[in-house]
């Protein structure tokens, strides 16, 4: 596990406004299966103390080769990989309403906003102080807002915690399974009844912004800052590959949740003074695009053409769908960020910088390449045309001796 922290040197700002109009400020959640109903993403996870100062957001991929074998879990039929995904993201649920819920005087214990198509979505009776928070989606997600719920002083105990829960969790779950009748043909010494990789943020912003990302296998953690993109999680895959690189190479993965315990979630603690956007994401989000630099210019191009964390969201949606060849499971949430438009205006600059002095001078020469492509194009019929013509001149005395008698 590692530790570390950063920060910078802008004014803090501690209040995130949702007052349910154009200029509020919600978690943006997508989940889209590149197969309706065959897809081995969980539906989004996101999890909130309901004055918004503390909270956890988190995406799994169920691993489909090592999970592809069909298996029953409590009377639901579906491939490992799928299950282990949808119930990684339940126990998180229950853990952490565990780790944070006091019950207050009236026995109220929880707001739901049951946003999603998820188990366990929307089975909790709405508290009357629930705040007009609404999730800004596309596809399903589970959303929550806890009343009375209280954060430890250390949010990174939290994970170690977990990771006990989760192996208890799994070990229960294989106990259940029974394998279907027809196993998969894949014959593999790596074939998991459980398979999934996790990725998430624990954030708090009160006494100090505090986030942690916690992660298994190549599902994302990131930062969005003013000055750009930052990978906080390391991809667990086998062979020495930047994140450019494992674009290409797709490596095996070398670690992910499943039920050979003990599992291992790596950490990373950061002090995130500036206002910032927590990332997380399945690897059909951003493994599709070209570079980190698209992916980081998709989702800012997005922003910028919105008037709504909503229309956001489906811009944002359309554009990743648009380059993905797999399921798509990505959470934005924004910390410190008083409206909508104070959003868009911390990161017009980057956009502009990354169009200007990164993706510009590529598109550039991309435009010209194609360019290129089109006056070689017509040369080459050019050349095909003249190549014809000089050949029927030319085969007059060439084809001679092929159609006339003896010459003798």
């Amino acid at each position: 596990m590692v530790g570390c922290t950063g920060g910078g040197d802008g004014q803090r700002e501690r209040h995130t406004v949702t007052d349910g109009g154009n200029n509020s400020i919600s978690t943006l959640s997508i989940w889209s299966e590149k197969i309706n109903g065959k897809g081995e993403d969980g539906p989004p996870l996101i999890l909130l103390s309901d004055d918004y100062s503390f909270g956890v957001i988190a995406v799994s991929d169920g691993v489909g080769g090592a999970g592809s074998r069909q298996v029953h879990v409590g009377g639901r039929l579906a491939s490992g990989a799928k299950i282990a995904a949808t119930n990684l993201l339940e126990v998180l649920l229950v853990f952490f309403k565990g780790a944070w819920l006091q019950t207050p005087p009236d026995g109220n214990t929880t707001a739901s906003l049951g946003v999603g198509t998820s188990p366990g979505a929307g089975k909790h009776q709405p508290s009357n102080q629930q705040k007009p928070y609404v999730v800004a989606k596309v596809g399903g997600c589970s959303a929550y807002l806890l009343n009375g719920a209280v954060c430890g002083p250390s949010m990174a105990h939290h994970i170690d915690v977990l990771s006990k829960t989760i192996d208890y969790a799994f070990e229960k779950m294989n106990r259940e399974i029974t394998e279907a009748q027809s196993p998969s043909r894949l014959k593999s010494k790596i074939l998991r009844n459980l398979p999934s990789t996790l990725a998430g943020w624990v954030y708090r912003t009160e006494p100090e912004r505090e986030i942690t990302a916690f992660w298994a296998g190549d599902s994302r953690c990131y930062v969005l800052h003013a000055d750009g993109l930052r990978q906080v999680s390391r991809d667990e895959a086998k062979g020495n590959y930047d994140s450019f690189e494992a674009i290409w190479a797709d490596p095996p993965l070398t670690n992910y949740i499943s039920e050979k315990t003990p599992n291992c979630i790596q950490r990373k603690s950061l002090l995130c003074d500036n206002p910032a956007i927590l990332i997380c994401a399945s690897d059909g989000a951003f493994n599709y695009l070209p570079t980190p630099m698209d992916f980081e210019f998709v989702v800012l191009s997005a922003l910028n053409s919105s008037e709504t964390m909503q229309d956001w969201a489906n811009k944002l949606a359309e554009r990743l769908l648009a380059a993905a060849g797999d399921d798509v499971s990505i959470i934005l949430h924004p910390v410190g960020f008083s409206s909508f438009e104070n959003l868009k205006r911390n990161y017009k600059g980057r956009l502009e910088k990354l169009d200007g002095e990164f993706l510009g001078p590529i598109k550039a020469l991309k435009d010209k390449e194609a360019q290129l492509e089109r006056e070689l194009a017509s040369l080459k019929a050019v050349a095909k045309e003249n190549t014809k013509e000089a050949w029927s001149r030319y085969r007059d005395t060439y084809d001679q001796y092929l159609h006339d008698g003896d010459l003798l």
